[in-house]
Formats: C-alpha cells, sequence, structure tokens
C-alpha cells in the first residue's frame, strides 16, 4: 500500500506527458475505472491516497493542463449537465468568487468539483435521499381521454 501513491504518480507523469486534454487525464487517472480506482479499491483506501502528496501534485498536473487544453470537454466524451438548488446568498457568493478568479462559473464549479470532499465539513443527510438519480430517466407522457356524457331530455 505504501507504494502506491509513487505508483500513481508515476503513471500520471507518463500520462501528462502523452495528453494535452485534462478530460482524458483525469478520466486516466481518477474517474471511476481509472489507475486511482484500480489501485484503491474501497471509499477508505480512496481517502486516504487523497491526504497524500502524491494526490496534491496529481491535482496540479489536472490545473496546469486546464490551463493549457483549449478544446472543448465535449470533444472527448459526452458532457452531463448538473442542475442544483442553492441559496441566493451561496449564489452571489459563487458569482464573487468567479469573477474574482476571472473564471466562468462553469470552470469555476469544475475547479470546485475536482477537489475532494472533506468529511469534517460534509454534513450527514437525513431522510430520503432526494433529486434525479444517474442514468436514463422514465417519461411520463400525459393522454386525453375523451369521455362521451349522454344529455336526459327532460
Amino acid at each position: 500500500m505504501e507504494h502506491r501513491p509513487a505508483q500513481v504518480l508515476r503513471l500520471a507523469e507518463e500520462a501528462f506527458a502523452m495528453t494535452g486534454s485534462w478530460v482524458v487525464f483525469y478520466r486516466t487517472l481518477l474517474a471511476p475505472g481509472g489507475v486511482v480506482d484500480q489501485l484503491y479499491e474501497t471509499p477508505e483506501a480512496r481517502r486516504y491516497f487523497e491526504t497524500t502528496r502524491e494526490f496534491a501534485e496529481l491535482l496540479e498536473m489536472v490545473t496546469a493542463i486546464r490551463s493549457q487544453d483549449d478544446s472543448s470537454s465535449g470533444t472527448h466524451e459526452p458532457t452531463r449537465m448538473i442542475t442544483i438548488r442553492v441559496p441566493r446568498s451561496l449564489h452571489a457568493a459563487t458569482i464573487r468568487e468567479s469573477e474574482e478568479l476571472e473564471l466562468s462559473i462553469n470552470a469555476y464549479c469544475v475547479t470546485k468539483l475536482l477537489q475532494p470532499a472533506n468529511p469534517r465539513f460534509t454534513p450527514l443527510e437525513l431522510g430520503k435521499r432526494r433529486g434525479r438519480r444517474p442514468g436514463p430517466q422514465l417519461t411520463l407522457t400525459k393522454s386525453k381521454v375523451k369521455s362521451k356524457t349522454r344529455r336526459s331530455k327532460t
């Protein structure tokens, strides 16, 4: 286990030299099924890796490639959209910080999503999970039903 962070970093350096696309780099190393997922099979093991110096270097590599990658992320794989509800004050803070960093809202949010969530600052969700599930969604359509009514003669 102690040699795995160095192994990830070595593979990351190879991938870094071979691709100019942050999406390809991310998919190869950090996405589900990537190098990190293969070497750290449990959530606990992945959380351990996220505390290492090598993980910080990996994130710096992603940042460097993102800074130089002018291709659309949809060029290398299909994109998906996430819609979230946030309080007005958090929305305003997001806009302000993205403007201060001279980033689009999308680039700002992707930057935030690339950072691991810290369990210390992540609330426990109580009750039933809400929101749209990933994957194909069923679509219900309304159909009109015509009814014939009889008029009675009085």
